[in-house]
């Protein structure tokens, strides 16, 4: 019998043979990675791999994925085995780039029960966004929550099947959860807070800005949050010789920091989440209807027992196509310092926060006069 062969991701000079790259984004997955009104592919995601191919003198070619219970399953459907199901012929269809996955050194260096590298068929780099969790509420309900306590007295929406929704239903002997309020969806879970059903949303953030930035640009408000890693609005080009250079520095997986809040977690929030019809429809409806859009706000608090509050996302590629990843962290580093990152995020509502890696390191005297919160401060970008 004959079986077809799989369709192998390809190196820097099969691709530049070709004249195509083929780069995995989450399918409807806004604002990184989602199909708009007009039935063209946008978001940040989608921005940066326009970028990616540009910079590489290739086509891009799209490859949209669902997501599997964890990373680890994307990584593997997409990038060193293949998935069957989406071709015709059932072949195993890889992509040469996946974008939006874990820039941590410990997720990265993590074993198996047998003692082996985990993720060896894989190479992580070129964090392009820092990610957080953030508490979105409404001033007609409630004043600005100070603390987590008052997940006690007040209903709050999360997305089904995702770290918040664990955090509710367990932290602290169990006493959110009667105030917890479970939907299929983050946009869901805004949908209610706009119309009064819940008084707080706690999700990741480029997902409550970005549901804030559709339904009320205008008059939304992001208030209480902390300007570490973040780039003045006023000034989106970052200045070349204070940024670190990654290229420089070959050993990039030594410098990987972070993402996932657990390894072997399901998505935080790919799973059910809305499409993209489904929040514009969310935002016409808001507007046109419902009188509590103007008084959401979005803050940042500190969420004890939820785990790691930040993490950061990048790049992977098979392991074995380091010239590659190479080429494609050039680019990102590029696009980060001439602010077209910055500027990405703003088109879709997202207050850019830079990756800690490139933040300039500060001098020594300089150093030892400062906390390490300091550090870190949107002073030292300049």
């Amino acid at each position: 019998m004959l079986q077809a062969g799989p369709s192998f991701a390809l190196s820097y000079d099969d691709i530049q043979a070709k004249g195509e790259i083929t780069i995995a984004v989450y399918r409807d997955f806004p604002p990184y990675s989602f199909v708009d009104e007009n039935g063209v592919p946008a978001g940040v995601d989608i921005e940066l791999a326009n970028a990616l191919a540009k910079g590489l003198g290739v086509t891009l070619n799209l490859q949209w994925m669902t997501p599997d219970e964890t990373v680890e399953d994307d990584m593997r459907n997409y990038l060193w085995k293949g998935m069957n199901l989406t071709s015709e012929d059932g072949r195993r269809v890889k992509a040469d780039v996946m974008m939006r996955v874990p820039y941590d050194r410990q997720f990265a260096m993590q074993r198996d029960d047998l003692g082996l590298p985990a993720h060896e068929l894989v190479h992580m780099f070129a964090p392009y966004q820092e990610e957080r969790w953030l508490l979105a509420y409404d001033a007609n309900q409630l004043d600005r929550p100070q603390t987590a306590a008052r997940f006690m007295y007040h209903p709050v929406g999360v997305e089904v099947d995702t770290v918040p929704q664990v955090y509710l239903t367990t932290a602290f002997g169990g006493r959110f959860r009667d105030n917890s309020r479970t939907f299929p969806s983050v946009g869901d879970a805004f949908s209610a807070l706009t119309e009064g059903e819940v008084g707080m949303v706690l999700g990741m953030s480029s997902q409550l800005q970005w549901l804030n930035h559709i339904v009320a640009p205008s008059t939304s408000r992001l208030v209480d949050q902390p300007k570490l890693n973040q780039p003045s609005i006023n000034q989106p080009s970052i200045n070349q010789a204070s940024i670190n250079q990654p290229s420089l520095n070959r050993q990039r997986s030594d410098q990987q920091r972070s993402d996932q809040q657990r390894p072997n977690q399901k998505h935080p929030t790919h799973n059910n989440a809305s499409s993209d019809a489904q929040l514009v429809a969310l935002s016409s409806d808001a507007r046109a209807s419902n009188a509590h859009v103007s008084n959401m706000q979005l803050t940042e608090l500190a969420f004890p027992l939820l785990g790691r509050a930040k993490w950061e996302l990048g790049i992977a590629v098979h392991t074995n196509y380091r010239q590659l990843a190479y080429a494609l962290e050039d680019i990102v580093v590029e696009h980060i310092q001439n602010g077209d990152v910055l500027r990405w995020g703003e088109k879709y509502g997202l207050r850019y926060q830079l990756p800690s890696r490139y933040l300039p390191e500060p001098e020594n005297d300089v150093a030892e006069s400062t906390s390490p919160q300091a550090s870190n401060t949107v002073a030292n970008v300049p």
